[in-house]
């Protein structure tokens, strides 16, 4: 995978490390700055551009998402297997999130990678804080979450996720659910331990100011809402999630039943775990996929009331809102992955169902909502809708697509 820099960084602590690897950065990012200079950006701003993981062939492409074309391949960057991807305050640089522990910080208007840090052997999200100076990532693997320097990507601060095991050993959990809140601060749940803890993002000692134990069983991912009041957790192994309330983080988690005994909804294999990130969150309510049943859960988020469920075509993975509000998008696990269905809220009913092949699964909105792109695995393509007749505008050859990560997402609290 070629030369890392930013393993000079993967030592806190160690200061002669440290004062060799910045020398050397320095001397790198002069070669990469002067190299930069004489070439020519594929854009002359960024509030068009997006990326697009192309997750089996270790590489992402950069798309413009006003004329709906790949403008290049950035290749080279390892096992990109629920790789996630945060951007820049200024949208210049997406740092991507990677399952083999790499972060690489790509030049989005070069295409060109300007740094890389090895931050983990099995990492499974990440998050940039809200001054954006610093980002952070969580480990499954070790169990931790790391912050690190935006811009040199240096490691600045290692927190283990220990707890104390039912015999009173020390143990350390598996990290998930990171988001960066209101005021610098990041969130993160313990898989293992069940509990919630805030991380204060101010150097230099970046503490951890609160853990929330016994908040449910098995967390395996949460989210912010996107005015930054509520963290939201799901549980694997309890039928409820909880809600952080950020103003008024005295009050702890509070549990939030998933029940709901209007609807009778059987049991299907889980097929694929859905993620919180993919919870539609629009004009007050949060539509909610649930594990292992084909319905969506709604609720009123001034108050988090249960608000009853929709009966869906599958096991839903992603409900993502038009910008405008007025539907929600889903996507699907297992055997009726190869479907797009979509919700009308004005409506309040399903309205259309989309067949487009086989792996079915990511969709994000341009930012004000006239396009779609929805992901499709299995075809190696992404389809470019438009979203009020529903008709596919453009098929861009992607291989193998996942995520995909337009640049308005560096001015929302949470991505």
């Amino acid at each position: 995978m070629g030369f890392r820099p930013g393993l000079l960084f993967n030592r806190p602590g160690d200061q002669s490390m440290k004062n060799i690897g910045k020398s050397l950065l320095f001397l790198l990012s002069f070669v990469i700055a002067s190299t930069l200079v004489m070439a020519k950006p594929l854009a002359t701003g960024t509030g068009h551009l997006g990326v697009i993981i192309e997750r089996n062939a270790g590489s992402v492409v950069i798309v413009d998402n006003i004329e709906h074309k790949i403008l290049k391949r950035v290749s080279g960057l390892g096992n990109l297997s629920h790789a996630t991807i945060v951007y820049s305050k200024d949208e210049r640089y997406f740092y991507t999130f990677q399952r083999d522990g790499w972060i690489n910080k790509v030049d989005i208007l070069y295409g060109e990678v300007v740094a890389q840090v090895k931050a983990g052997d099995n990492a499974i999200g990440g998050a940039i804080s809200q001054d954006g100076k610093y980002i952070s990532v969580s480990n499954y693997k070790p169990g931790d979450i790391k912050i690190i320097d935006s811009q040199t990507l240096e490691i600045l601060k290692v927190i283990p996720a220990t707890y104390e095991g039912g015999t009173g050993e020390s143990l350390q959990s598996r990290t998930v659910g990171l988001v960066d809140g209101p005021e610098n601060q990041f969130y993160f749940a313990l898989m293992d331990a069940g509990e919630i803890w805030q991380v204060d993002a101010h150097p230099p000692e970046f503490k951890v100011v609160h853990k929330w134990k016994d908040v449910g069983d098995y967390p395996y991912d949460a989210l912010l809402t996107g005015n930054g009041r509520y963290y939201v957790a799901g549980f694997l192994r309890s039928n409820w999630v909880v809600q952080l309330d950020l103003w008024n983080l005295e009050k702890g988690p509070q549990k939030v039943s998933t029940l709901d005994p209007n609807l009778q909804s059987p049991k299907v294999p889980m097929y694929k775990v859905p993620h919180l990130s993919g919870w539609g969150v629009t004009n007050g309510k949060a539509y909610v996929p649930m594990i292992s049943e084909e319905r969506l859960m709604i609720y009123d988020v001034n108050d988090w009331s249960s608000q009853g469920s929709i009966k869906t075509y599958g096991t839903v993975v992603f409900a993502v809102p038009r910008p405008d509000g007025k539907e929600i998008w889903l996507t699907f696990a297992g055997p009726k992955n190869d479907t797009l269905q979509i919700y009308d809220i004005a409506k309040g009913k399903i309205t259309k169902k989309i067949k487009l092949g086989k792996g079915v699964m990511h969709v994000q909105f341009t930012p004000k909502g006239e396009a779609a792109y929805v992901s499709v695995r299995r075809k190696d393509k992404v389809f470019v809708l438009n979203t009020y007749t529903h008709e596919t505008i453009k098929e861009l050859e992607i291989k193998g697509p996942s995520g995909i990560f337009f640049t308005n997402r560096a001015h929302v609290l949470g991505l």
